[in-house]
């Protein structure tokens, strides 16, 4: 499989509905986050708990590409099977680069959305192609079987594409729901103060009995 057939499979189930620039944050967040776990699958896991999360991370550094119209040419990245191994270096360190480089891409694209300072392509392009690359390491010599095992558990989840309903669920996980956690009310940058029962006119509260957000009343 090549780095653009994967992409276009990752595309699949990228689109959430919420807009170019919230998808792009949360993919550049979901990289972050998904690094982390790789790590420590590599480290705690087994092997194929390794490869999965190695798919995890290729998902998001895919996704992430694509909002950047960033493909495999870019990137100098055809067949992913003939992404060398990276065995030899330091295991540590070579994570840490890894990590550091997914940091690195999340500050890019809060510059980006968040101060409008578009992020520098060839600088995306060099950041991406080192988190792709230093996926092959520990025990999985080459990229094909994390690409090829990730699209079919992506294509189990969501047959239809991407859904926020199968997300939360998370069918093929023994992981318990979540817990929705309430953000709360700013007006002009400060927390309102609030009473129990009562919140200010046109705020919005989360509602713990119904699981949903509702407008304060006056």
């Amino acid at each position: 499989m090549t780095f653009d057939e994967y992409q276009n499979e990752c595309l699949r189930t990228a689109s959430m509905g919420l807009g170019p620039e919230i998808e792009m944050a949360v993919r550049a967040l979901g990289l972050v986050g998904e690094v982390a776990e790789f790590r420590d699958a590599c480290l705690n896991g087994s092997a194929d708990a390794e490869v999965k999360e190695a798919g995890d991370v290729l998902w998001y550094a895919g996704a992430l590409a694509a909002a950047f119209s960033v493909g495999g040419a870019d990137l100098g990245i055809g067949e992913l099977a003939e992404v060398p191994f990276c065995g030899g270096a330091s295991f540590n360190a070579y994570c840490d680069t890894l990590m550091m480089d997914a940091a690195k891409l999340a500050e890019l694209v809060k510059k980006q959305i968040g101060h409008k300072k578009p992020a520098n392509r060839e600088t995306v392009i060099r950041l991406l192609e080192n988190v792709v690359r230093g996926l092959a390491l520990g025990s999985i010599p080459n990229l094909d079987r994390i690409a090829k095992e990730n699209v079919a558990k992506l294509k189990a989840r969501y047959p239809n594409g991407w859904s926020t309903a199968t997300a939360s669920k998370k069918a093929d996980s023994d992981e318990p729901a979540p817990t929705p956690i309430p953000i709360p009310h700013t007006r002009h940058g400060a927390v309102e103060a609030e009473t129990p029962g009562h919140f200010p006119a046109g705020s919005m509260h989360f509602d713990n009995t119904d699981g949903e957000w509702k407008p304060g009343p006056v």
